[in-house]
C-alpha cells in the first residue's frame, strides 16, 4: 500500500544543488532549487554497539511520498518541533509494496549539518 497522505504530518524543504563548473574548470555548486514537500520525520530509535564497544545511536529518518525527487547531495531543511535542523541525506532507499513493483515511499537516513 502506498504510504497514505494522512501519515505525512510534517513538511520540509528539499534543497537540490545545481552543479556547474567554476572559473577554474572545477565542479562547483552554481545554485539551488528549493522544493517544499509533505513528509514524516521518524526519530532515531535503535542503539548499536560498535566494534570498539562504544554505542552508536541510529540516525533520524524522513519518509517521502513516491515520486519525490531527492538526491544524495541534497539537504533537508525542517522547522518541525523536534526536527528543526538542516540535514544531509546519508542513505536513500525506495520502499516497494509487498510482492508488487509499486513504490510505497522513499526513506532517507539523515545527519544534522554541523
Amino acid at each position: 500500500m502506498v504510504l497514505p497522505t494522512s501519515l505525512l504530518i510534517h513538511s520540509a524543504t528539499i534543497q537540490h544543488s545545481i552543479w556547474g563548473v567554476d572559473a577554474y574548470g572545477q565542479p562547483a555548486i552554481t545554485g539551488t532549487v528549493d522544493t517544499i514537500v509533505s513528509c514524516r520525520f521518524v526519530g532515531a530509535k535503535e542503539t548499536l554497539v560498535s566494534d570498539n564497544g562504544g554505542y552508536i545511536k541510529s540516525l533520524p529518518k524522513i519518509l517521502l511520498p513516491p515520486g519525490t525527487t531527492v538526491e544524495d547531495l541534497d539537504q533537508i531543511v525542517s522547522i518541525e518541533d523536534g526536527f528543526a535542523e538542516t540535514y544531509n541525506i546519508i542513505t536513500k532507499k525506495v520502499v516497494y509494496e509487498a510482492a508488487t513493483k509499486t513504490v510505497s515511499h522513499i526513506s532517507c537516513e539523515l545527519a544534522a549539518v554541523v
